[in-house]
């Protein structure tokens, strides 16, 4: 999160398979804050609520290749 702003992101790499369907979920949360100016903070409450993303695979359609592995 940026100086003074209330919004950041962040990218996670979802594990990738053959399969078609549903996956195990993708599960983060934040534990700690470091850094130069974390000190500086009045008061930090972290929400350690994990967040859950699941990913599902998908088969191809026209127009859609989904999850199509080639090898040339």
């Amino acid at each position: 999160v940026p100086a003074n702003g209330t919004v950041g992101t962040a990218t996670v790499t979802a594990p990738d398979n053959v399969y078609v369907g549903a996956n195990d979920p993708v599960i983060k949360s934040i534990a700690t804050v470091e850094g130069a100016d974390v000190g500086k903070f009045e008061q930090l409450t972290l929400d350690k609520t994990p967040v859950s993303t699941s990913v599902t695979d998908e088969p191809g359609t026209p127009g859609n290749e989904g999850d199509l592995v080639k090898v040339t």
